[in-house]
């Protein structure tokens, strides 16, 4: 029971639960109150899934939202689009400018070595970044 009010606080009085967060506690909620009365885990977990319209990998997710919620007092949160978005230093406007105008100005002469060479010398040392010696 303990633990039933505890995800009852985390869903009522923290108010930054995000929605997708908050369906989970609420499943866990669900699940743990079918637990407390006698039912089977699988049966629990497939029942939760079936109230909120979800299929059997979500009564499986369930079980193991539970397994975490009571080890560590919380459920895996969901950080869909909040990862770290990185892009591409060839896509600066200025650096694709450079390349462009060095493979024209060298069409003819050009092999992989030396635009190595001009991309470590001219390129990542104007963005800062340092050629390693080996």
């Amino acid at each position: 029971m303990f633990r039933i009010y505890s995800i009852l606080e985390r869903l009522y009085i923290i108010l930054d639960v995000l929605p997708g967060h908050k369906l989970r506690l609420k499943a866990v909620q669900h699940y743990l109150q079918l637990l407390n009365k006698g039912h089977a885990k699988l049966e629990a977990s497939q029942v939760v899934a079936d109230l909120l319209n979800r299929g059997k990998w979500f009564s499986r997710c369930i079980r193991s939202w539970s397994k975490a919620f009571i080890l560590y007092n919380d459920v895996s949160k969901n950080n869909h689009g909040l990862h770290l978005k990185g892009s591409s230093i060839i896509e600066d406007k200025d650096i694709q400018l450079k390349i462009t105008s060095y493979l024209r100005q060298n069409k003819f002469n050009i092999n992989i070595n030396n635009f190595c060479d001009y991309i470590a010398k001219e390129i990542l040392s104007s963005i800062g970044i340092e050629k390693k010696i080996k």
